[in-house]
């Protein structure tokens, strides 16, 4: 029975998450939760072939900067993710979504974590390292 409950909420927190990061992949990128725009967008092609060395970036650039990190599918067929890192100054939320884009479409978005802003240059900066980080693997491209 504690399993079946686990399961239950498990497949409701993807459905929300999913539903969240719909709401900024996609045409354009809309407001966070909290109604605010993000400070940075930064877009991307990963291919199939490059999904798990791509989320192995993520998790080595998440380590290096000290962010907390969370990759999960939001599909049964886990061909559609997404992408969450925090810390206290800066929240990215990230991913592909179903019916919007291509799968191979990324689209990473950082947004303020807390009542200051970040300043501009710790947000170029953040911005800079992830596209370094995944610009070296194969296949993956920023657009």
């Amino acid at each position: 029975m504690k399993l079946m409950i686990k399961s239950r909420y498990l497949s409701i927190l993807t459905f929300v998450m999913t539903v969240g990061c719909a709401a900024f992949v996609g045409q354009g990128v809309a407001a966070g939760g909290d109604g605010q725009l993000p400070i940075r967008v930064i877009s991307l092609n990963v291919p199939d072939s490059s999904r798990e060395p791509f989320f192995e970036g993520l998790k080595l650039f998440s380590e290096k900067y000290a962010f907390a990190i969370r990759i999960a599918p939001t599909t049964p067929d886990n061909e559609y993710y997404t992408i969450q890192m925090w810390r206290e100054d800066i929240e990215i939320i990230g991913g592909n979504t179903k019916d919007i884009n291509p799968k191979e479409e990324v689209t990473i978005a950082l947004y303020n974590n807390g009542t200051q802003p970040v300043n501009e240059a710790s947000a170029d900066f953040v911005s800079s390292s992830i596209k370094e980080f995944v610009a070296g693997i194969p296949g993956v491209s920023v657009k």
